[in-house]
């Protein structure tokens, strides 16, 4: 009973500081994308060192962050240019993200296919209520509005016990 009390209060209060896919502004672009291990995996992880902070308190380098009271570990991290096109792409390793850019993943032309990343794009639906990463639609399951999050929903393109959270600005 303690533990259906539990999860009704954690997710109506999940519910209350996260919206609705139609919060998202329409001036709104994505700006990047992680792959983190889900809110389940993180918390039993000890990838990171130290303190984990809330998104908007934490630095560029940092391994892992919480968004309204979830932890993720950031696995990957993949930054868009304006178009939506890859940018920078930031394996997370123990000691710290690992950076390349395009121009250096290019160089050397098996990275982009190895990395499964020529086809990388990001942009929203027309009515922006999914995600279009690449070839997949991708739907939106929470907006965290004050850390300009989105929460995308498992689907069968998600790894197990992984999550893709988009960035906009």
């Amino acid at each position: 009973m303690k533990l259906l009390l539990s999860f009704y209060l954690l997710s109506s209060l999940v519910t209350h500081v996260s919206q609705s896919p139609s919060s998202v502004p329409i001036t709104a672009r994505l700006v990047a994308k992680y792959q983190v291990l889900d809110e389940v995996l993180s918390p039993q992880h000890t990838k990171c060192s130290g303190e984990i902070k809330e998104f908007l308190k934490a630095g560029p380098y940092d391994c892992s962050f919480k968004a309204q009271g979830l932890e993720f570990d950031i696995e990957y991290k993949y930054v868009a240019d304006t178009k939506g096109s890859l940018k920078e792409y930031w394996p997370c390793l123990p000691e710290g993200p690992d950076i390349s850019t395009i121009a250096e993943l290019r160089k050397h032309s098996r990275s982009l296919k190895y990395y499964q990343l020529e086809n990388f794009h990001l942009a929203f639906s027309s009515d922006r209520t999914n995600v279009l990463d690449g070839a997949n639609q991708v739907f939106i399951e929470r907006v965290y509005p004050a850390e300009k999050l989105i929460l995308a929903r498992k689907d069968a393109h998600t790894p197990k016990s992984r999550r893709f959270i988009y960035q906009y600005q």
